[in-house]
């Protein structure tokens, strides 16, 4: 084989090998080359009075949307207790799912959707509204009993789920709903007003606040549909 001959044979397996990357690079599925998005739905952020829109882990809190209070991140602690808080968040919002209750995600990301279906598993089974994804209510998700409710829940309601009923109200009002006053409490103006979007948008009329309630506020606040405040 002459020089010519090598150097022609060289060139040929060099631009053999850089088609073969480029093709597998430009073949491979979509998901493999960018991470999705962990949530299905759009403007959740532009929810008004919104608490903060998402949590991956314990102490990992991001900017709130609201002037009200905003929120800086806090660092890292403890990896294995981040890890352990996401893996929790994941497995009831599993839960949540398997219940049907709708949480907008299942891959530990703490936010309003699966706050508000947390909530709506609450009012069900006749906890208190706390929104919060903990052992206790793992173990309510996973039990066989019957739902309880007799009424609405009396109780001292969580921060956080107050912010949740907040965002929900005040996203009605913006709509003409009118449910009173943006109180964080579900009363019966309320619950009178979540009954008629409900029904408006085609959604089963239960007058409490749930993951389908607000992933559909979301999408009318992502189309420019409420209001900026």
């Amino acid at each position: 084989m002459t020089p010519r001959q090598i150097r022609m044979g060289l060139a040929a397996a060099a631009v053999i090998a850089v088609s073969t990357a480029a093709n597998l690079l430009l073949m491979q599925p979509r998901e493999m080359r960018s991470p999705r998005p962990d949530r299905p739905y759009r403007g959740l952020s532009e929810l008004p009075g919104t608490p903060s829109t998402t949590i991956g882990a314990v102490g990992s809190v991001v900017r709130e949307t609201t002037a009200v209070r905003v929120e800086t991140p806090v660092a890292n602690t403890n990896d294995d207790a981040d890890a352990n808080a996401a893996d929790l968040i994941r497995v009831v919002q599993q839960a949540l799912a398997d219940r049907n209750y709708a949480p907008g995600n299942t891959s530990g990301s703490l936010d309003m959707v699966t706050r508000a279906a947390i909530m709506a598993f609450e009012n069900d089974r006749g906890l208190i509204l706390t929104g919060e994804p903990t052992l206790e209510l793992l173990a309510e998700l996973r039990s066989e009993a019957p739902n309880q409710r007799s009424g609405r829940v009396t109780g001292r309601q969580s921060e956080h789920a107050e912010a949740v009923v907040r965002a929900v109200q005040q996203s009605l009002s913006m709509l003409k709903y009118q449910p009173g006053v943006a109180d964080g409490l579900v009363g019966d103006a309320t619950a009178n007003a979540i009954r008629a979007f409900e029904r408006d948008h085609g959604l089963p009329q239960s007058g409490r606040v749930s993951g389908r309630l607000v992933t559909r506020l979301s999408e009318l606040a992502g189309r420019g549909q409420l209001a900026s405040r």
